[in-house]
C-alpha cells in the first residue's frame, strides 16, 4: 500500500476518525472531576495490640482486626473530624497489622492536621469499637510531608485525543484489513 491509499483511505474515514478522537478527548476532560487532586500525604502504621484484657482461651485474628481497623479509618465518623471538612482519608490494609493511611485534601496544612486528626481520633476511640483488645495505630517510620497532586484537564484531554485517533486508525486498518 502506497501513501497515495493511506491518504485516500484517512480522507474517506475522517469523521470517523475526527469522532473517536473527540470522545476520547472528552472522556480524558471529563475524568478529571472524578479525580481528587490537592496535597496528598501517606503514612504507613503498625496496628500495635496491647493483649492485657484478653481472656487466655481466646485468640485474636490479626486479619480480621486490622480489616476493621482499616474500615473504621475510612468510615465517616474518621473521615470527617470537627475542623477538618474538605479532607479525605482513606485507609488500607497492606499486611496484618500493617495498614497505609492515606489523606487528601486541598490546602497542605489542613492535609497534615486532618491526617494527625484521624489517627489520634482513632488512638482514642477505638475502645469503643474493639472491645477484645486495646488498639493503636503506630508509625512505621518518620512522617512525610505532603506533596501537590494535580491533574491538567488539557494535558489529559490531548491525550485521549491521541488515544481516540490511535483507536480510530486501528479499526480502519483492521476493517480494511479483513474487507469488512
Amino acid at each position: 500500500m502506497y501513501f497515495e491509499d493511506y491518504r485516500k483511505t484517512i480522507k474517506k474515514n475522517i469523521v470517523f476518525i475526527l469522532t473517536l478522537s473527540a470522545l476520547g478527548a472528552l472522556a480524558a476532560f471529563l475524568s478529571t472531576s472524578y479525580i481528587k487532586s490537592g496535597y496528598s500525604i501517606q503514612e504507613t502504621m503498625f496496628l500495635k495490640v496491647d493483649e492485657t484484657n484478653i481472656q487466655p482461651d481466646k485468640n485474636i485474628d490479626l486479619q480480621l482486626l486490622t480489616d476493621t481497623a482499616a474500615a473504621l479509618i475510612s468510615s465517616q465518623n474518621f473521615q470527617r473530624p470537627e475542623g477538618f471538612i474538605g479532607a479525605a482519608t482513606t485507609a488500607k490494609k497492606i499486611a496484618p497489622q500493617i495498614i497505609m493511611v492515606s489523606t487528601i485534601s486541598p490546602e497542605e496544612e489542613l492535609t497534615k492536621n486532618a491526617h494527625k486528626g484521624v489517627i489520634s481520633k482513632f488512638n482514642s476511640t477505638s475502645g469503643d469499637f474493639i472491645t477484645n483488645a486495646n488498639v493503636q495505630l503506630a508509625p512505621t517510620g518518620e512522617a512525610q510531608n505532603p506533596t501537590k497532586k494535580i491533574f491538567n484537564s488539557k494535558i489529559l484531554a490531548a491525550f485521549g485525543a491521541l488515544i481516540g485517533f490511535a483507536a480510530a486508525l486501528t479499526i480502519i486498518s483492521i476493517s480494511k484489513y479483513f474487507k469488512i
